[in-house]
């Protein structure tokens, strides 16, 4: 399929029937939610959307309305096929509030309709930064995760790119 596009959650297996949802405690030991590309597969990421939804009145300084910033955070790595990695796209630098998406992919957003939950949308896209993340076939695009997200209602990473 050269050229055609595709779109896909990470999850925690890495596979489209794995778990896609990230609202666990994960303060144990880190998880990871991840998309993988397969035998034989070249994927180029053009973008990463980050969704998650929480009761309203969050601020800059929390994580979905939480009550406080993470206290590990959120850290975004690119592994090659011997799971070394090849690119920190947080720069070790975890993101632990809403606002800190802001500073590393610019397009993040809390959308507040009056009533109900809020939905915090962050788009990364990585030709901002000069090019699309090409995933080799064993490579993974991996978002690792080291604290409660019980708290939220949905926290969701779709890849976006063409093969």
């Amino acid at each position: 399929m050269p050229g055609a596009i595709w779109s896909r959650y990470l999850s925690d297996d890495g596979t489209t029937t794995g778990n896609k949802s990230a609202i666990g405690d994960y303060s144990g030991a880190a998880e990871e939610w991840y998309l993988e590309a397969a035998a034989g597969q070249r994927l180029h990421v053009h973008r990463l959307l980050i969704g998650y939804e929480d009761a309203g009145g969050g601020t800059a300084e929390e994580y979905g309305n939480i009550g406080s910033a993470l206290t590990n955070g959120i850290e975004l790595e690119v592994r090659d096929e011997d799971d070394v990695v090849e690119m920190d796209l947080t720069d070790s630098v975890p993101i632990k509030s809403n606002g800190q998406w802001a500073v590393v992919c610019h397009d993040a957003q809390r959308k507040d309709w009056g009533a109900g939950d809020d939905l915090y949308t962050v788009r990364w896209t990585f030709a901002k930064a000069g090019d699309d993340i090409l995933l080799q076939p064993g490579w993974k695009l991996v978002v690792k995760l080291n604290d409660s997200f019980v708290g939220l209602v949905s926290h969701y990473f779709l890849a976006q790119g063409h093969y």
